[in-house]
Protein backbone atom coordinates (compact mmCIF):
# COMPACT_ATOMS: atom_id res chain seq x y z
CA UNK A 1 0.00 0.00 0.00
CA UNK A 2 1.32 3.64 -0.72
CA UNK A 3 0.75 6.92 0.42
CA UNK A 4 1.47 10.12 -0.79
CA UNK A 5 0.24 13.63 -0.23
CA UNK A 6 -1.16 15.89 -3.91
CA UNK A 7 -1.86 19.32 -4.27
CA UNK A 8 -5.57 19.98 -5.24
CA UNK A 9 -6.83 23.06 -6.58
CA UNK A 10 -9.86 23.98 -4.23
CA UNK A 11 -12.27 26.42 -5.42
CA UNK A 12 -11.33 30.14 -4.97
CA UNK A 13 -7.85 28.88 -6.07
CA UNK A 14 -7.01 28.07 -2.83
CA UNK A 15 -4.40 25.01 -2.93
CA UNK A 16 -4.86 21.88 -0.43
CA UNK A 17 -2.52 19.29 0.26
CA UNK A 18 -4.48 16.17 0.02
CA UNK A 19 -3.19 12.89 1.33
CA UNK A 20 -3.91 9.67 0.03
CA UNK A 21 -3.06 5.73 -0.09
CA UNK A 22 -3.50 3.26 -3.06
CA UNK A 23 -5.32 0.08 -0.67
CA UNK A 24 -4.44 -3.45 -2.18
CA UNK A 25 -7.81 -3.45 -4.66
CA UNK A 26 -5.73 -1.08 -6.12
CA UNK A 27 -8.21 2.06 -5.51
CA UNK A 28 -7.04 5.33 -4.02
CA UNK A 29 -8.56 6.44 -0.60
CA UNK A 30 -8.78 9.96 -0.21
CA UNK A 31 -8.24 11.51 3.07
CA UNK A 32 -10.30 14.46 4.68
CA UNK A 33 -10.21 17.52 3.28
CA UNK A 34 -10.13 20.02 5.63
CA UNK A 35 -9.63 19.47 9.59
CA UNK A 36 -12.90 20.44 10.57
CA UNK A 37 -15.39 17.43 10.62
CA UNK A 38 -18.06 17.50 8.39
CA UNK A 39 -21.39 19.10 9.11
CA UNK A 40 -24.26 16.82 8.09
CA UNK A 41 -26.97 19.86 8.07
CA UNK A 42 -24.95 21.64 5.91
CA UNK A 43 -24.09 19.02 3.72
CA UNK A 44 -27.89 18.37 3.21
CA UNK A 45 -28.38 22.16 1.79
CA UNK A 46 -25.27 21.74 -0.21
CA UNK A 47 -26.46 18.66 -1.32
CA UNK A 48 -29.71 20.60 -2.32
CA UNK A 49 -28.24 23.61 -3.72
CA UNK A 50 -29.05 24.10 -7.38
CA UNK A 51 -26.64 26.76 -7.93
CA UNK A 52 -23.69 24.29 -7.33
CA UNK A 53 -24.85 21.42 -9.27
CA UNK A 54 -27.45 19.62 -6.84
CA UNK A 55 -27.31 15.79 -5.88
CA UNK A 56 -31.22 15.77 -6.08
CA UNK A 57 -30.89 16.26 -9.88
CA UNK A 58 -29.08 12.73 -10.80
CA UNK A 59 -30.07 11.35 -7.81
CA UNK A 60 -32.77 10.04 -4.95
CA UNK A 61 -32.96 9.92 -1.36
CA UNK A 62 -36.70 8.95 -0.19
CA UNK A 63 -36.20 10.44 3.30
CA UNK A 64 -36.22 13.48 1.53
CA UNK A 65 -39.29 15.81 0.60
CA UNK A 66 -38.11 16.94 -2.59
CA UNK A 67 -39.79 16.68 -5.56
CA UNK A 68 -38.52 16.02 -9.00
CA UNK A 69 -35.70 13.76 -8.04
CA UNK A 70 -33.48 12.51 -10.31
CA UNK A 71 -33.55 8.88 -11.41
CA UNK A 72 -30.22 8.76 -13.86
CA UNK A 73 -27.64 7.91 -10.80
CA UNK A 74 -28.28 5.52 -7.66
CA UNK A 75 -30.39 6.12 -5.53
CA UNK A 76 -28.45 7.38 -1.87
CA UNK A 77 -30.56 5.72 0.38
CA UNK A 78 -28.39 3.30 2.59
CA UNK A 79 -25.20 4.38 0.27
CA UNK A 80 -23.55 4.57 4.01
CA UNK A 81 -23.76 0.83 4.49
CA UNK A 82 -22.49 0.41 0.55
CA UNK A 83 -19.32 2.79 0.60
CA UNK A 84 -16.95 3.71 2.81
CA UNK A 85 -16.24 6.93 3.66
CA UNK A 86 -12.95 7.13 1.55
CA UNK A 87 -14.79 5.54 -1.12
CA UNK A 88 -17.64 8.04 -1.45
CA UNK A 89 -15.28 11.44 -0.72
CA UNK A 90 -13.27 9.91 -3.95
CA UNK A 91 -16.62 9.71 -5.56
CA UNK A 92 -17.25 13.70 -4.18
CA UNK A 93 -14.37 15.16 -5.56
CA UNK A 94 -13.82 12.92 -8.61
CA UNK A 95 -15.75 9.91 -9.69
CA UNK A 96 -14.07 9.84 -12.73
CA UNK A 97 -11.52 7.66 -10.57
CA UNK A 98 -13.57 4.57 -10.35
CA UNK A 99 -15.45 4.80 -13.08
CA UNK A 100 -13.94 7.11 -16.30
CA UNK A 101 -17.48 7.64 -18.49
CA UNK A 102 -19.18 8.34 -15.63
CA UNK A 103 -21.67 11.40 -16.13
CA UNK A 104 -21.28 12.58 -12.32
CA UNK A 105 -19.28 15.60 -11.89
CA UNK A 106 -16.08 16.05 -10.70
CA UNK A 107 -17.04 18.42 -7.65
CA UNK A 108 -13.36 18.67 -6.35
CA UNK A 109 -11.95 18.62 -9.25
CA UNK A 110 -10.37 20.90 -12.00
CA UNK A 111 -8.36 18.02 -13.85
CA UNK A 112 -9.24 16.92 -17.71
CA UNK A 113 -12.52 18.75 -18.23
CA UNK A 114 -13.65 20.44 -21.46
CA UNK A 115 -15.49 23.32 -22.35
CA UNK A 116 -15.66 24.87 -19.04
CA UNK A 117 -17.17 28.64 -19.25
CA UNK A 118 -13.92 31.24 -18.71
CA UNK A 119 -16.13 32.28 -14.85
CA UNK A 120 -15.38 28.79 -13.73
CA UNK A 121 -12.16 27.59 -15.22
CA UNK A 122 -9.79 26.38 -12.58
CA UNK A 123 -12.38 26.16 -9.71
CA UNK A 124 -14.33 23.76 -7.86
CA UNK A 125 -18.14 23.09 -7.78
CA UNK A 126 -17.80 22.47 -3.59
CA UNK A 127 -15.17 23.69 -1.56
CA UNK A 128 -12.94 21.92 0.45
CA UNK A 129 -15.43 22.42 3.31
CA UNK A 130 -18.80 21.51 1.72
CA UNK A 131 -17.34 18.18 -0.19
CA UNK A 132 -16.72 16.96 4.02
CA UNK A 133 -19.89 18.60 4.97
CA UNK A 134 -21.83 16.52 1.68
CA UNK A 135 -19.66 13.56 2.98
CA UNK A 136 -20.85 13.73 6.53
CA UNK A 137 -24.60 13.92 5.67
CA UNK A 138 -24.36 10.90 2.96
CA UNK A 139 -22.53 8.97 6.03
CA UNK A 140 -25.77 9.22 8.23
CA UNK A 141 -28.29 7.94 4.91
CA UNK A 142 -28.13 3.53 6.47
CA UNK A 143 -30.55 1.02 6.00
Amino acid sequence: MGFKISLVLGAGYAAIWVATSVLSDGVTAIYALTNTAGDPENGLLVLRDSSKASCLICHNIASLPDRDQGRIGPALDGVATRYSEHDLRLRLIDARHINEKTVMPPYFSTENLFRVGQKWQGKTIYTAQEVEDVLAFLMGLED
